[in-house]
């Protein structure tokens, strides 16, 4: 919780200072929704055997701070659902997984914007991004007898305990926008590379989290 909170201040802070030392810069707000397309990758032995990625949906806001036309900061917050499945099936047998991890993400990007002269223009960015564990769960369907089942293999649902509450990864993406006015419409494509081990259990393998996702996104600026 000490961590979750620094981690909140600091990104408070640079959100504050920024637009109070520009009085005059372009400040934008708005809010996004899109599709996660998510995975993990692990060392582990076996861990990549008909591993499938999970599909979700990511909703939150965002602010822009311009430094120019060309150059923003735009730190987000939104829910975002991560996690894989893996599907197992043999000779009538089968083994279906689902492990949900779902994050209340900060990303804050530097934004890079090309001014083209019309409505349309295209823009990349990249930052760190801050995961904030909300929820990890499993639901386990099978038809596998459980005596013959490895031991210590997950059925039915549950909790998936002993996990790490902080991601930290890096985002970078690009994608086009269209201005009319003070109003701004765009799709971008994101993808986010997580760093931090996912499972926080003792001597676990480490396990980080990719994803990506493509994001629609409306933004009102003021000052316009």
């Amino acid at each position: 919780m000490k961590k979750t909170a620094l981690v909140l201040v600091i990104l408070l802070v640079v959100a504050l200072i920024v637009p109070s030392a520009h009085a005059k810069m372009k400040i934008g707000l708005g809010g996004n929704v899109g599709l996660n397309i998510s995975t993990m990758v692990s060392d582990a032995q076996g861990f990549d055997t008909n591993k499938k990625s999970r599909n979700g949906f990511v909703l939150g806001g965002v602010a822009e701070f311009h430094f120019s036309d060309f150059i923003s900061l735009q730190p987000e917050m939104r829910y975002a659902m991560k996690g894989l499945r893996q599907e197992v099936s043999d000779q009538g047998f089968y083994y279906k997984a689902k492990y949900n991890y779902d994050y209340l993400e900060i990303p804050v990007y530097l934004k890079v914007t090309i001014p083209t002269g019309i409505a349309f223009g295209p823009h990349a960015f990249a930052g760190p991004v801050v995961g904030i564990k909300l929820s990890s769960n499993y639901d386990v369907s099978t038809n596998i007898p459980a005596n013959q089942l490895p031991q210590g293999t997950l059925t039915g649902d549950g909790t998936i305990a002993d996990q790490n509450s902080i991601d930290f990864g890096l985002g970078f993406g690009a994608g086009g926008h269209f201005d009319f006015g003070a109003h701004g419409i765009s799709l971008s494509f994101v993808y986010n590379l997580g760093l931090t081990n996912v499972d926080g259990s003792e001597g676990a393998e480490s396990m980080q989290n990719r994803c990506l996702s493509i994001i629609a996104g409306y933004v009102y600026t003021f000052n316009k």
